[in-house]
């Protein structure tokens, strides 16, 4: 009965932090993010409402996304397939996706 008891306090004090897991990284992701690359910045604005807007050069991508575990999801609009790439936080102000791509958060 105690190691019954003892359990559920565990659970209950544990599941809060594994479920609010994906609400903490979401809010994380809100705000307008910069990728270098070859000498280009592509811009990209993720919403509170999980909607993205993405610029590169004059091309602007839009579509939804959503936080999966340790995964951001984007589909771009038109389109019916999701894109999974793994979404590590190195700090407040810089993300990594699938262990290549660094992000940099704009200041506001």
């Amino acid at each position: 009965m105690k190691k019954t008891i003892l359990l559920l306090l565990f659970l209950s004090f544990l599941a809060p932090l594994l479920l609010g897991a994906e609400d903490t990284t979401s809010s994380r992701l809100v705000g307008t993010w910069v990728w270098a690359v070859h000498r280009h910045d592509c811009t990209v604005t993720y919403n509170a409402d999980g909607t993205y807007k993405a610029d590169n050069d004059g091309t602007t991508i839009k579509g939804t996304w959503k936080i999966e575990g340790d995964q951001l999801i984007e589909t771009q609009k038109g389109s019916s397939s999701a894109i999974p790439s793994k979404i590590v936080f190195d700090s407040d102000k810089s993300f990594t996706l699938d262990g290549f791509q660094t992000y940099i958060k704009q200041a506001k």
